[in-house]
């Protein structure tokens, strides 16, 4: 409901200010689905959005398979989730894909893995495991790309900026 307020706030401003019916039509048939349906450029396969959101949404990424394990025991969980599917599965559909189509689909699964964050403790202890020695692992990774970008890269701004980073991904895999 508070993601389709904006959109439906706009729409009632334009009634009230007299927009005919054409630039309704215009908004739906032309605006949205008409540009997704009817578009050649970016052609994906089915399975697009499927390897595309899992490596757009790290770090969270890591937490998401666990909120999915705790999803059976929740109302608030389930709809979360439904949420999710439906605007990967809806975009999924559709020959022509981009990220941007599925915007709607990262709050839904960032509020899933908050609502999860307490359930957690209680996943069996190779769940717990799985999900400490990965985010270790990234933070490693993070860590040691920043420090390697401190000494080796060419950046477009003072390369000590990135040493805070590096210490504070460094303490974190600590």
């Amino acid at each position: 409901p508070a993601a389709l307020a904006l959109p439906a706030a706009w729409l009632l401003a334009a009634r009230l200010q007299g927009a005919p019916p054409s630039y309704f039509a215009a908004m739906f048939n032309e605006k949205f689905f008409g540009r997704i349906a009817r578009s050649h450029d970016h052609r994906q396969p089915f399975h697009y959005f499927l390897l595309h959101f899992p490596a757009e949404f790290m770090p969270w990424t890591i937490f998401l398979p666990a909120s999915l394990a705790t999803v059976a025991t929740d109302k608030l969980k389930r709809g979360l989730l439904a949420w999710l599917v439906f605007v990967i599965a809806l975009f999924s559909l559709f020959s022509c894909k981009r990220s941007i189509y599925i915007l709607a689909a990262y709050p839904a699964a960032a509020m899933l893995i908050g609502a999860s964050w307490d359930d957690f403790r209680r996943l069996p202890p190779a769940w717990r495991k799985l999900m400490g020695w990965t985010t270790t692992g990234l933070l490693c990774l993070l860590a040691t790309g920043l420090a390697g970008a401190i000494f080796l890269a060419r950046l477009p701004f003072p390369r000590l900026i990135l040493l805070p980073s590096a210490c504070v991904a460094t303490l974190g895999a600590l």
